[in-house]
């Protein structure tokens, strides 16, 4: 019988293999357009795979799964009546992108209802051994499972009694948490090994977290997980860095130039609306902690800091009408492509902070300026999977997916930000 990632992993693949076959017939691709058919095949399961859409927790991500076809078929109307205003006409072959889409979006419905009935009986039980450690640990882990559907708390025993439940289950749908494993004696380290052995997926909390939820708690993790876990060194491989500057500036010099009707026409609704600067400039800490000045579209009142620095929260009261607008469709962020041409910031990579802000929650939160390691950026992990922050706690956890992001740094990941805060902007869920 086969399991749930096994189910994913061949038949997802295989249906959207099918799917294209069907929707080449459909609109005559292989006659007038082999090519353009094949390449589309390959970028769709490209992109499938970026988006994780692939994996075991497809399911729950239906929303967001949705909300990528919307934008693409919403692109595709675009086009279409852009093409015909100003020429007056409607090309064929854009008709067929027109219906490509309309395909895509009735397949994806029937792709999520095929999704939901291969894995309807996925169920994830997950025990904590328990040690003098792990008072807190099955705290947090029960709180995250009762939001969760198909995963199961089983609790906090001993290791000997894990053992003898879970060889009678599934042991692919068994996870097995530990805290660090010097805090159980040798006994119950050969049961845990068996239990590895064995098929189980044994895990520390930091694992656990970086594997399921995409961040690292940092309240979880010492000196030498940092030292021993795999990750954090590929910041300083040069050629991504490289690669990735290059691409920084060409796209810094691009974007400039096509935004730059939009920055006028801000600029005009900014003087409508408020008095004062239409650019806002301020201090914020770069790579490896250092200064630099970072420029806006001013979203505030002129006096918004009066009576001194403060976080910006939701629903601000400082932020005048037009800014809130410049906000959700982040058009209040353009003139930072300057930043990136100067070299300050990078498009991808956390966010940067005000120095001052940053001097007391490096007091409160441990290994808060490991964020530092690289370059900020104009969106980066914890501004796509988290929203407002305008606490310590906020901090904390944007760190959690900031320290995700470096440990992870590739171009596969930014590509994953890149999609993500398009849709972002699309919706207008900026901040």
């Amino acid at each position: 019988m086969l399991s749930d990632k096994q189910k994913v992993s061949f038949f997802l693949p295989l249906l959207d293999i099918i799917f294209f076959i069907l929707i080449a017939v459909l609109n005559s691709f292989f006659t007038n357009s082999s090519t353009f058919f094949l390449t589309s095949c390959v970028l769709f399961i490209i992109l499938m795979n970026v988006l994780n859409f692939y994996s075991t927790r497809i399911a729950g991500k239906a929303k967001y799964l949705l909300s990528c076809v919307t934008f693409l078929l919403s692109f595709s109307i675009v086009i279409i009546f852009l093409q015909y205003i100003l020429f007056d006409r409607v090309d064929i072959q854009r008709l067929k992108l027109f219906s490509i889409n309309l395909h895509i979006l009735i397949y994806f419905y029937l792709r999520l209802f095929i999704i939901k009935k291969l894995l309807k009986d996925t169920v994830r039980y997950i025990f904590i051994v328990k040690n003098q450690y792990s008072s807190e640990l099955e705290t947090i882990i029960a709180e995250k499972t009762a939001k969760l559907k198909n995963w199961i708390y089983q609790g906090a025993t001993n290791a000997e009694l894990i053992c003898n439940i879970v060889k009678k289950q599934n042991s692919e749908s068994n996870i097995i948490l530990i805290s660090d494993l010097s805090h159980y004696n040798e006994a119950e380290q050969k049961i845990i090994l068996e239990l590895k052995i064995g098929g189980h997926l044994v895990h520390t909390y930091a694992d656990f977290s970086e594997i399921y939820m995409n961040r690292i708690p940092v309240e979880n993790i010492n000196d030498e997980w940092l030292i021993l876990s795999r990750g954090f060194d590929s910041i300083f491989q040069n050629n991504y860095t490289r690669l990735k500057r290059i691409s920084d500036i060409i796209f810094s010099i691009v974007g400039l130039i096509l935004a730059s009707p939009l920055v006028i026409m801000a600029t005009i609704a900014i003087k409508l609306d408020s008095r004062g600067s239409v650019i806002f400039s301020q201090i914020r800490s770069g790579k490896d902690g250092k200064p630099f000045t970072i420029y806006k579209l001013r979203t505030m009142r002129q006096d918004a800091e009066k009576d001194g620095a403060k976080w910006a929260a939701k629903n601000d009261k400082r932020i005048t009408p037009v800014g809130n607008f410049l906000r959700k469709t982040r058009i209040d962020e353009i003139p930072q492509m300057y930043n990136v041409l100067k070299g300050d910031m990078s498009f991808i990579g956390p966010r940067p902070e005000r120095p001052e802000f940053d001097e007391q929650l490096a007091q409160k939160i441990p290994y808060y300026m490991l964020r530092y390691l690289v370059k900020p950026g104009l969106s980066g992990w914890a501004q796509v999977n988290y929203g407002y922050g305008a606490s310590v706690e906020d901090a904390k956890m944007k760190l959690k997916y900031d320290l995700y992001y470096i440990k992870n740094y590739s171009f596969y990941l930014d590509m994953i930000i890149v999609l993500r805060t398009m849709l972002i902007i699309f919706f207008r869920q900026g901040r």
